[in-house]
């Protein structure tokens, strides 16, 4: 597939980020996702970089952005794919602190239980849908850097976890607030010795997945 995207980028007359931009940017995402596929990290970089550079707006910039964290962890980089998704959180004005204990974590994550009081998985299934496709991009963003971030700084995989979870109830369900509750799930058990719980968020994010 890659072969045939950069065929068609050849084909592109010059300034088509002018006159073709919609074509330009699809095919650009399109051929980055397929570098990425292909372990083609260098193109991917380099296709990435143009999107940044030419796109008009943050969310036309936003899957390339995920494949850039994605490719980090691909390459065993979970360093830079934290950094990475920082500075795209950042962008969506979605922080996440630097540095982090496991005490932090643990009162982050009894703090969250606090909020969430006796709620269950009916009441989260009724959540509204999220509809803002910013912050709908920061939960994707989120979800990929999840892994990465367990990696190489586990408390703060608690925080990311956390944040998902915020924003979605907050802000409604998304797609990718099954990972926010699948991981809950994990941290309420891993942490908190609550399985019972966890297995509970877990059940949610298999309902919503189904519901998806």
């Amino acid at each position: 597939a890659y072969y045939y995207f950069n065929k068609g980028l050849e084909l592109l007359p010059e300034g088509s980020w002018q006159t073709y931009y919609d074509l330009t940017l699809s095919l650009h995402t399109q051929a980055s996702e397929a570098a990425y596929l292909s372990a083609k990290f260098s193109a991917l970089e380099s296709l990435a970089s143009a999107v940044i550079r030419e796109a008009k707006t943050l969310l036309d910039k936003v899957s390339v952005y995920e494949l850039q964290i994605l490719a980090y962890k691909a390459q065993q980089r979970p360093q830079q794919a934290v950094q990475k998704a920082r500075e795209v959180l950042a962008l969506f004005n979605v922080d996440l602190p630097h540095r982090t204990t496991s005490s932090e974590a643990r009162v982050a994550l009894v703090d969250m239980e606090d909020a969430i009081g006796d709620w269950d998985a009916g009441d989260f299934m009724n959540l509204p849908l999220m509809t803002d496709p910013y912050l709908m991009a920061a939960q994707r963003a989120l979800a990929s850097v999840f892994f990465a971030a367990l990696a190489s700084a586990p408390n703060l995989a608690t925080f990311v976890a956390l944040k998902q979870l915020e924003l979605s109830l907050e802000h409604g369900n998304a797609a990718s607030s099954v990972t926010a509750y699948a991981l809950y799930g994990v941290l309420l058990t891993s942490q908190l010795d609550n399985p019972e719980r966890g297995f509970n968020f877990g059940e949610l994010a298999l309902m919503l997945l189904e519901a998806h």
